[in-house]
């Protein structure tokens, strides 16, 4: 026999040794994977019922209030009805710089910003009286377009309540900045009700809209707290304030979560080429190869996931202030698998949101316990522990220590903050973005004689 074939023929039975070895290896691993996976399944239906993603929907649909008083539905139809001349405002308003003092909240927006902002409110009038009239109702939710691959879910419903937010968010600072106090308290009230529309949508982008909503909610109060005196609504939206602090939010998205990254394994067993369609996948090219490389990787990455989704469901329904230490905990010595690299959320930025906006509200609640003391007393309190217990049942916790949130008197008013992701107390220096070394978070009100100070000159180019 000639050396070539010699070659080839000792190649190609090096070759199919290999693969009859892989195949073997991974039918081993796969049928392994799958005891243990079907093992980790019965044992969540046992100790969470419901867990998996059409129960989910399915418990969730029974909730679901009629159209005409369902928050999310009446929502996306105030969006769809929302005239170009908003989108068009909220471009404006931004050029050159933000026409809302990102920081002195007490100072009122330049009046060419300020007398556009008017118009556009007046332009607007009908979707804005649709949008406050969804602060009366008390749930929502609808399911999007049904799709087969879980990766393809259509969210769009979720994102388009943030119109009607936006809405009663010029609504508020528009009433307030013309001393309408009332008004605008009604409007920043309702604007925290839309968080009911997105409700236990399974999903943490979902969550995070929640929180979004939230926030733009808690800076409309603000700047109305620093525009005006309001009276009626503050008890009312004090307790709606710490309602929503506490919201399991984490602990709703990542059990969504959980489920939502179970059906798409799932998925993928039938469809190998689900990540490619959804353009997770990689070049087309290495598709096949993926398809033969990863079958029995994929059942191995599905019980990994379902295990660090378990276990982050589990730190989200604990203390706030062990989330980050315990989530980072969590991955510390994990190898994850390619799969799971591609589908598991980041979860650490997510706690860190959630962090966010649980401080912000409850230290809102608190300023607002304050600014009725303030009302009743003539000035402000010395300490929260002198603010009576009819306005103030208990201080609430800071979320990123467990102890109570801090308070500072200062020569304009006060502060009350929460010692941010360094935990760190910084005196209150404030921050309205992510917290970075040094920074606290938290809320500022400021005494009447500061409120409504000078207008901020017009930007350089800008007509008066």
């Amino acid at each position: 026999m000639r050396p070539w074939k010699k070659w080839l023929l000792r190649t190609s039975a090096a070759v199919v040794v290999t693969l009859t070895i892989y195949v073997v290896q991974d039918w081993w691993r796969a049928s392994s994977a799958r005891a243990r996976l079907e093992e980790a399944r019965v044992h969540l239906d046992a100790e969470d019922p419901g867990w998996r993603l059409d129960q989910i929907q399915a418990a969730r649909e029974k909730a679901f209030p009629p159209d005409d008083q369902n928050i999310t539905k009446l929502a996306v139809k105030i969006k769809a009805d929302t005239p170009k001349e908003f989108d068009e405002f909220l471009t404006r308003a931004e050029q050159p710089t933000p026409w809302l003092p990102e920081k002195e909240f007490n100072h009122l927006p330049p009046p060419a910003k300020l007398a556009d902002a008017r118009k556009t409110r007046t332009v607007c009038r009908d979707v804005i009286e649709r949008s406050l009239k969804l602060g009366t109702l008390t749930g929502g939710g609808m399911f999007p377009p049904p799709v087969a691959n879980p990766l393809m879910m259509d969210l769009n419903h979720v994102q388009n309540a943030r119109t009607p937010a936006a809405l009663l968010n010029l609504n508020a600072v528009v009433l307030a900045a013309d001393k309408d106090a009332d008004g605008a308290v009604a409007s920043c009230r309702a604007t925290l009700n839309l968080t009911r529309c997105v409700n236990n949508e399974p999903t943490l982008i979902s969550m995070l809209v929640r929180i979004a909503m939230a926030s733009v909610a808690v800076q409309a109060a603000e700047r109305t707290l620093a525009y005006t005196e309001p009276k009626a609504g503050l008890a009312e939206f004090q307790t709606e304030l710490l309602r929503e602090a506490d919201e399991p939010v984490l602990a709703i998205g990542f059990r969504g979560e959980r489920a939502w990254i179970d059906a798409t394994f799932e998925y993928l067993q039938v469809d190998p080429d689900g990540l490619q369609n959804s353009g997770m996948g990689g070049p087309a090219s290495l598709a096949a190869l993926g398809r033969l490389a990863f079958r029995g990787r994929i059942l191995v990455d599905q019980l990994q996931a379902l295990r660090l989704e378990t276990q982050y469901l589990e730190i989200a329904r604990g203390p706030s202030h062990e989330w980050v230490e315990k989530m980072q905990g969590v991955l510390a010595n994990e190898d994850l698998g390619p799969f799971v690299k591609l589908l598991l959320p980041a979860a650490e930025k997510v706690v860190l949101a959630a962090l966010r906006i649980k401080a912000r509200l409850r230290c809102l609640a608190v300023g607002i316990a304050c600014e009725r003391f303030r009302q009743a007393n003539g000035r402000w309190p010395t300490d929260l522990a002198e603010i009576p217990k009819a306005i103030l049942a208990a201080v609430p916790a800071d979320p990123y220590t467990g102890e109570p949130l801090k308070y500072r008197v200062r020569p304009d008013g006060i502060v009350i903050y929460a010692v941010g992701d360094d935990r760190k107390d910084d005196g209150g220096n404030l921050t309205y973005s992510n917290p970075k070394p040094g920074e606290d978070v938290g809320v500022r009100l400021w005494s009447p004689e500061y409120r409504r100070a000078a207008t901020l000159p017009e930007p350089k180019g800008q007509e008066p």
